[in-house]
């Protein structure tokens, strides 16, 4: 009943005050991380949208990448389509999508070397192949959840690095040198400024943030860098888990003994740190600037002591320490310490000794590594050895390496054949050509691979000789390595190539003689486009556009017209475009009416390239199509026929809807004497757009 006039209303109870002042909170609380949550998807989605639509702006690539990509799809074993698209927005190479992946290339691209262009696309399609795309955006929606927790944002910073480390690793696995890999991230990087774009579900190959640690770690030597295998991965977790079963049962002791190192002369808290504590990443400076201030008596007494953790912590000193002032008494030290591990009992330790000279960059390891390859008793570090002086990139180390493609262990001549060709040297082309006819596979294939990198044309008639081996991987090695070589004298057996069993050695072999440019070898590669294999015809077709002999015409002219597969007929539309021939414009004419709007586009830039008048009614009917690449490019090439006879259609092209059309079709009518084109062009002082009302004043005073 209410309360008596006068009398106050007892206050609720104390427990009924706080569960309401709880209830309160939580819902405060709530509101916040809500509101917080909905800034992050909010944010998440934006960028998202913002890369789709960047996409659907961006251009096709062309045909300059189509081979490259070709070739990368098929290193990286991808079974999803990849687009590759260039956009003036991004700087940096970037992949992004899920169920349709696109590789955006920034818009200099075409410029880089063919060798930069197959690493990118490596990189790229590594991302694509890991579906990097779905897991990070699924890392960011938890971040978006977890806004307030400062521990998933740096979860996020490191899987995202990790990812691009991952990918490094698949370009360095395909045979790419850490070198030139790293300077080919770093000119990238240099140009990188403020991104235009954000990258929600778009992953870019390189940023300034995370370069540093990528660098080093593409540059670190001896790293196992192949995929884990189901069973390691099993062993691993079961270690690790038996591992922290060990741990949990440990107590501290009340005293411990003297260590190995302690009673050699270290003093406790640096020596025998770094000896016996080497997981522990909080003393990982301490330790290695305790190992790079040994003096040479304690390093000499480390090094008998021949724990591995010891050359890790050497090894691990020398990264550290590189580009820092050191004395010479310190690398002297640090070098006689391993010198002398090279002759412990153990192979473990060996092997551990190996790489660290490998790893210390010292010229002076070259005649210790030389002398560990020819007579180490263990393979593993005879292997090991051959690793290191391919990493020293000495010539002095030739002579030891080709000795050793004799050797009785097949990782051993592998390893030897792969350090030949990164150092590079021609004084080994004479023992490379005897081992490539050696008995493993993998073997003959990492020797010829060597003999290409060298590129010295006395390896000619070894790798010729190659071309008839029964490994069609060998095969397909040989060719690309006499490809690169460029010599003349190849191409007879190259065009030998074009009837082989297997489409990629065909492929390959098409390849090599566009390299090498093979007049010769047109009338072979015209038969090839009859090549059941579609990827065989497009490389003939770009063979012959790179040839550049009119004799090619009339069967390029066939295929753009009637090649069942829309890339073949685009790639001969880009050919007939390089020979130039005004004999194909009826063709490239028909062409224009393509079902395939690649095909249309790649017609009308080869009828520009041409530059025939007989062209301009054609190119005048394209400036209607409905694919704007094509609309844009039908203006580009009357701007550069410059024929009357089109005029018509540039006067109707003026009001395109498309900004890039009208300049086009502007440019082309200014060059034009044609009694309405005057007229057409002042119409535009009108136009919405300011750039084109300045371009169209500057034609009318062109035209006086």
């Amino acid at each position: 009943t209410p309360a008596p006039a006068g009398e106050l209303t007892p206050p609720p109870p104390a427990d009924e005050a706080r569960r309401v002042a709880r209830i309160d909170v939580w819902a405060v609380l709530l509101a916040v991380w809500g509101a917080g949550a909905a800034v992050f998807l909010g944010r998440f989605l934006f960028g998202t949208a913002t890369v789709w639509w960047l996409s659907l702006r961006a251009s096709d690539a062309g045909e300059a990448w189509d081979g490259v990509g070709a070739r990368v799809a098929r290193r990286t074993g991808l079974r999803t389509p990849v687009r590759i698209l260039r956009s003036s927005w991004t700087d940096m190479p970037l992949t992004w999508g899920v169920l349709r992946p696109v590789v955006l290339l920034p818009a200099g691209a075409d410029e880089w070397t063919d060798e930069r262009k197959e690493v990118v696309l490596l990189h790229e399609a590594a991302h694509v192949r890991r579906r990097d795309v779905v897991t990070l955006a699924l890392a960011q929606v938890a971040c978006a959840l977890h806004w307030f927790n400062p521990l998933a944002w740096v979860a996020l910073r490191r899987l995202r690095a990790e990812a691009e480390c991952a990918c490094d690793d698949w370009v360095l696995r395909a045979g790419t040198r850490a070198s030139t890999y790293a300077d080919h991230l770093l000119s990238m990087v240099r140009v990188v400024g403020r991104s235009r774009v954000p990258f929600a579900l778009a992953v870019p190959m390189a940023q300034r943030s995370t370069f540093e640690g990528r660098l080093l770690a593409i540059l670190e030597p001896g790293v196992e860098r192949g995929l884990t295998r189901r069973g390691q991965a099993v062993l691993t977790a079961g270690a690790i888990a038996g591992l922290l079963g060990v741990l949990g049962a440990l107590s501290p002791a009340a005293g411990a003994a003297a260590s190995p190192a302690a009673t050699a002369g270290v003093e406790a808290g640096t020596g025998a740190d770094l000896v016996f504590s080497p997981a522990d990443p909080g003393r990982d400076e301490a330790r290695a600037e305790a190992a790079a201030a040994l003096d040479e008596e304690a390093v000499e007494r480390l090094a008998e002591v021949a724990a591995p953790e010891v050359m890790a912590a050497l090894q691990q000193a020398a990264r550290q320490q590189e580009g820092k002032p050191q004395s010479d008494r310190t690398r002297n030290a640090a070098f006689a310490g391993l010198a002398a591990g090279l002759g412990d009992a153990s192979a473990e330790v060996r092997l551990a000794v190996v790489q660290a000279l490998g790893s210390l960059g010292d010229p002076r390891a070259v005649a210790a590594l030389s002398a560990a390859l020819r007579s180490d008793r263990d393979p593993r570090v005879r292997e090991m050895a051959a690793w290191a002086l391919g990493n020293l990139e000495a010539d002095e180390a030739v002579p030891a390496l080709v000795q050793a493609l004799d050797d009785s262990a097949v990782e051993v001549r592998r390893s030897a054949a792969w350090a030949l060709g990164q150092i590079g040297s021609a004084s080994a082309v004479e023992g490379l050509g005897r081992a490539i006819d050696d008995g493993d596979q993998e073997v003959r294939a990492t020797v010829i691979w060597a003999l290409g990198q060298i590129g010295d044309r006395r390896a000619v008639p070894a790798l010729s000789a190659a071309l008839r081996d029964g490994s069609g991987e060998v095969r397909k090695t040989a060719v690309w390595a006499l490809g690169q070589i460029g010599d003349r004298s190849a191409v007879p057996a190259l065009i030998g190539l074009l009837r082989d069993r297997e489409a990629e050695v065909r492929t390959t072999a098409v390849w090599a003689l566009g390299q090498i440019g093979a007049q010769d070898a047109v009338d072979a590669l015209i038969g090839v486009l009859r090549d059941p294999s579609v990827q065989v015809r497009k490389q003939a077709v770009w063979a012959l556009g790179q040839i550049g002999s009119e004799r090619a015409v009339p069967a390029l002219s066939t295929v753009v017209r009637e090649d069942d597969d829309v890339n073949v007929r685009e790639t001969a539309a880009w050919a007939l475009g390089q020979i130039g021939a005004s004999a194909a414009v009826p063709a490239l004419t028909a062409a224009l009416r393509d079902r395939s709007a690649a095909v249309r586009n790649d017609a009308a830039w080869a009828l520009g390239q041409i530059g025939s008048d007989d062209a301009a009614p054609a190119l005048g009917e394209a400036l209607r199509d409905a694919d704007l690449d094509v609309r844009r490019t039908a203006a580009w090439a009357l701007g550069q026929i410059d024929a009357p006879s089109a005029a018509s259609a540039l006067r109707a092209a003026l009001r395109d809807s498309d900004r890039q059309v009208r300049f086009g079709a502007l440019r082309a009518l200014a060059a034009i004497d044609e009694e309405g084109a005057a007229e057409a062009i002042a119409d535009l002082l009108k136009d919405e757009d300011p750039e084109v009302r300045a371009a169209a004043a500057r034609a009318l005073a062109g035209r006086h």
